[in-house]
């Protein structure tokens, strides 16, 4: 999924409970009943890919706790290949919790033109002497399942990012949606959510900038683009896609904004612009993030540059 995947593994850190709520909801269960949602932390067997996240909920039913585990994954779009993937991490799951009830859930964030059929949450496997082996899971289609009229009326803040999915979206939607986080404390969490709105919008609305309607003091303190210029495969649409090898957190973080800053004002970036990146501090490197995700035009960005770097 590129940024998309690095956000959706933001949301899921971010508001767990928001999750839970809906998954519960769609299963007929009390979501009032939750007295805990945390990220499980066990170990599960190796994998290339890591599960997009696996929470323990703890519920009171009946004066009674009971604990259960969710298993949540998001993709972008739907393939055919992925109730495989989703029952061999349930696999994996149910194994590390012997006995213990494991569900999983998968969201689909946008409808494929090429997709000839809806997802559905059934993997079947038959094997040649005439048995099967069948899987279930809860698949949430965004465009369908999800309204953006819901989720402003709601009170689940954590999920109001994905709205630009859901059925109904506008940009007015989406603005509403980030006005209305503009006002959460702390400032930290404020500034992970409106990001990962701003991301989402970016791909449904790409004709806004999103981004630089979060203020920059807001999204200086968001992880969520720092990790998507520091993972060790680096992504950006800036005026096409942009791509390094990140050798290092500072030196590698500095080499990726560079060339984000590269492809979209070529030459007239300031001169050896990566090695005074990686010499500068945690607040101008913040800044220059800002900037390039702020600046109405070229030349605002080259001005901006020049204050903060030096010029070319």
């Amino acid at each position: 999924m590129g940024e998309l995947d690095v956000t959706t593994k933001v949301l899921l850190r971010e508001d767990p409970e928001a999750f839970a709520r809906l998954l519960l909801t769609r299963a007929g269960g009390a979501p009032e009943s939750i007295v805990t949602v945390r990220p499980d932390e066990t170990v599960y067997t190796a994998t290339e890919r890591r599960l997009d996240k696996v929470l323990r909920v703890e519920l009171e039913r009946d004066g009674t706790r009971e604990a259960l585990w969710l298993h949540i994954e998001v993709e972008a779009v739907w393939r055919s290949t992925v109730p495989r993937r989703v029952y061999r991490y349930w696999s994996r799951v149910s194994d590390a919790h012997d006995r213990d009830e494991v569900s999983s859930c998968l969201i689909v964030l946008k409808r494929d033109a090429r997709q000839r059929s809806d997802p559905r949450g059934v993997f079947e496997q038959r094997s040649s002497l005439g048995t099967t082996l069948r899987f279930e899971f809860d698949v949430i289609r965004a465009w369908e399942d999800l309204s953006a009229a819901a989720l402003l009326r709601d009170d689940a803040d954590g999920l109001l990012p994905l709205l630009p999915y859901a059925g109904g979206a506008s940009e007015e939607r989406v603005d509403e949606a980030m006005t209305r986080l503009s006002r959460i404390d702390p400032i930290e969490r404020r500034a992970e959510l409106q990001t990962a709105l701003a991301v989402f919008a970016g791909d449904v609305f790409p004709d806004v900038r999103w981004i630089a309607r979060i203020p920059e003091e807001v999204l200086m303190k968001s992880t969520t683009i720092d990790e998507l210029l520091t993972r060790g495969r680096v992504e950006g649409r800036v005026e096409g896609r942009v791509e390094g090898r990140v050798e290092g957190r500072v030196e590698g973080r500095a080499e990726a904004l560079a060339a984000l800053v590269a492809a979209r004002v070529g030459d007239r970036a300031p001169s050896a612009l990566r090695d005074r990146l990686t010499s500068s501090s945690d607040e101008t490197y913040q800044r220059v993030v800002a900037l390039l995700a702020g600046a109405a035009s070229d030349e605002a960005l080259i001005a901006g540059l020049e204050e903060l770097l030096g010029p070319s």
